[in-house]
């Protein structure tokens, strides 16, 4: 992935995020996402490297038999310069801010307000 470097990336809105993994950008929206964003460590035997720390959340998603609504969760790589438990915190608070907008404001194209903490300093 390092040697393409659009190969990955993740856009917020207003409306849900897209993470995008090798050329493909599913889109969530936030009122699917069903549960918190958390860092987690999953622990692999044999795996290269140590623990795996990625961002976590479950989402309501198609599923691959018809098609039908299943709860699925879903993870954020950690290729971001936030350490992965400041990342969490980021998604959520975007989410909360995100999900507070009417709806009427959010397709004014009104923007998600700023987050403010000391905490990204």
């Amino acid at each position: 992935m390092l040697l393409v470097p659009s190969i990955g990336s993740l856009t917020l809105d207003a409306d849900g995020l897209a993470i995008k993994q090798f050329f493909q950008a599913p889109r969530i929206s936030w009122l699917n996402v069903v549960r918190d964003f958390r860092d987690e460590t999953t622990y692999w035997l044999g795996r290269v490297g140590g623990p795996l720390r990625e961002i976590t959340f479950e989402a309501i998603v198609p599923s691959a038999w018809r098609g039908v609504p299943t709860k699925a969760r879903r993870a954020l790589q950690n290729h971001f310069e936030l350490p992965p438990d400041e990342l969490a915190w980021v998604m959520n608070e975007w989410r909360q801010r995100a999900l507070a907008l009417s709806p009427s404001r959010a397709s004014s194209g009104e923007t998600v307000p700023r987050i403010r903490s000391a905490k990204l300093t």
